[in-house]
């Protein structure tokens, strides 16, 4: 497999390799050292709750974060990050504890890393806070590190059944190094087979998210869609399908299912079209790569090809202001144009 930016990843692959090298672990007990760090992590965050509850500015720190989120940002789903518990648990009980601004009863529901960074910002606290903090931190890093490799895993596969996009494989990496990370803070409950599935259920879906990201705003089962259809069309670069062999592949996964004109419209509207494209005659044979094709606009028309003439244009200009008048005259005898203003 071909990667474009490959350089850059042998560097962060190297680096991925001497971190951890330094647990020593082998295959065999690699998912019990996932283990003791995922409840690690989680007791940890137990153990700073408790403490920032006795603590002094504990009240203010939990007042501070409702003030935020009710006066600050008006909106009561921007907590849902700050908190690991279940989605239910929130809509059934945190949110209510917000809009009562009741401290006593948010005090008692599992907070994660990004509520702690919140209320670390903003007041003084005692030893026994601060020390937590630091283990947390320490141990969160520490989990990322050993699932970076599962993020290598998933993005080696995004990028090998994908047509190449808007995005290098390092930026794969960084999008599912992201995704892990809010698995990791989201996970609820004790370490089980579930959680690797959490991982990489956040690792795909950022992947999905991003790579089918466009101007125009679609519904998340629609970018599923056209992710299917985009991993079909890079088994078939040359065409050579039909558009019912295309809704079959991309209806095969549960909970899909499309039709010939909706794909075809999906797989448009992903594209850059051009405002003077006319109406294909009727009587031509064409399969569906070209019904798809046909709504492109030229490729000097997209905007990624627009900014290089551009930037290309400039350092030609730059180039022929460095030029003598001798030079220059002798360009012009010769009918090149070196004006530098193009305005």
């Amino acid at each position: 497999m071909i990667i474009d930016d490959s350089e850059h990843f042998n560097q962060f692959r190297i680096a991925v390799e001497k971190a951890i090298a330094k647990y020593n672990t082998s295959d065999q007990d690699t998912v019990e050292l996932q283990r003791k760090q995922v409840d690690h992590l989680s007791d940890l965050e137990n153990k700073f709750r408790q403490a920032l509850i006795k603590d002094p500015n504990g009240n203010a720190a939990y007042l501070n974060f409702i003030e935020y989120i009710l006066d600050d940002k008006k909106n009561i789903l921007v907590a849902r990050p700050y908190f690991r518990v279940r989605r239910k648990t929130f809509a059934a009980e945190i949110s209510q504890a917000i809009r009562d601004r009741d401290v006593k009863r948010l005090q008692k529901f599992h907070i994660n890393y990004h509520f702690i960074m919140f209320v670390k910002k903003g007041l003084m606290f005692g030893t026994e806070v601060n020390h937590w903090i630091g283990e947390i931190v320490k141990a969160r890093h520490e989990l990322i590190e050993m699932n970076l490799p599962l993020v290598i895993n998933r993005a080696h596969i995004f990028w090998s059944r994908t047509p190449k996009s808007h995005l290098s494989f390092m930026d794969l990496i960084q999008i599912g190094t992201n995704g892990l990370i809010s698995g990791i803070d989201k996970y609820v409950g004790e370490y089980s087979k579930g959680w690797i599935g959490v991982g990489i259920g956040r690792v795909v879906g950022d992947l999905i998210s991003h790579y089918s990201s466009t101007l125009l705003h679609f519904y998340p089962g629609d970018k599923r869609k056209i992710y299917k259809a985009n991993k079909f069309k890079s088994r078939h670069i040359h065409g050579d399908y039909e558009i019912e062999d295309l809704v079959k592949e991309v209806s095969k996964a549960e909970g899909i299912e499309t039709t010939e004109d909706e794909i075809i419209s999906l797989m448009a509207a992903t594209s850059i079209v051009s405002a003077d494209t006319s109406t294909p005659d009727n009587s031509e044979e064409t399969n569906v790569a070209n019904n798809i094709s046909r709504y492109e606009a030229p490729e000097e028309s997209r905007p990624d090809v627009q900014v290089e003439m551009v930037e290309a244009q400039k350092m030609m200009q730059t180039a022929i202001s460095k030029l003598s008048l001798f030079d220059r005259k002798l360009l012009r005898l010769k009918g090149l144009d070196i004006s530098l203003d193009k305005s």
